[in-house]
């Protein structure tokens, strides 16, 4: 819509006559939204400028309002009372900050008398396969000892069992010799005669 003194300016009929002439219908929208717009541009812009001429006492009073809540709040000892619940929650931060730290050095502790200890059997257990070790080492010698005499005492019983047989001893002594020998070899190869 054309406002009526800019219509009598540029020589137009009066908005009434205006708008029975054109229907509104066939107003343009676009007009009436620029116009909104236009009119919340100058509020912000008179807002803005206002707080810029007005912000030094603006400032002012809002240091003034914050002083007068300070010092109600220390006169009627409610800051006081507030920093001392903060002071009273620092001190049992720090407690239990220290009891965490207790607990580590003391699970610490545990895990350092744990692992000695652990320390302790692997060294043992060490030992342990050493001598073992050395056991069946002795064991292996002892073992190739015995192959080694048993294969000597067989050779010797073979031989002296040669020997006495084709001396010229009545038939009962070689019958004995004879069964001395088998129980000689039968003991010498770990089987067991009477």
């Amino acid at each position: 819509p054309i406002l009526a003194s800019a219509a009598e300016e540029e020589g137009i009929p009066e908005a009434t006559e205006i708008t029975a002439i054109i229907p509104e219908a066939t107003l343009p929208q676009e007009s009436t939204e620029a116009a909104e717009d236009e009119l919340g541009a100058t509020v912000a812009g008179a807002v803005a400028d206002f707080l810029r001429d007005e912000s030094a006492g603006i400032l002012s009073g809002a240091t003034l309002l914050l002083t007068l809540i300070l010092s109600l709040g220390f006169r009627k000892r409610v800051i006081p009372s507030l920093l001392d619940a903060l002071s009273t929650l620092i001190g049992k931060s720090r407690e239990a900050a220290a009891a965490i730290t207790e607990g580590r050095e003391a699970e610490h502790a545990e895990l350092t008398a744990v692992l000695d200890r652990v320390e302790g059997m692997l060294s043992e257990v060490r030992a342990a396969a050493t001598a073992a070790e050395e056991a069946a080492a002795v064991l292996t010698v002892d073992q190739k000892t015995k192959v080694f005499l048993q294969s000597t005492l067989a050779e010797q019983s073979d031989l002296l069992y040669e020997i006495l047989m084709s001396a010229n001893l009545p038939q009962y002594q070689k019958d004995r010799i004879g069964t001395q020998h088998a129980r000689l070899k039968a003991a010498l190869s770990g089987e067991s005669h009477d």
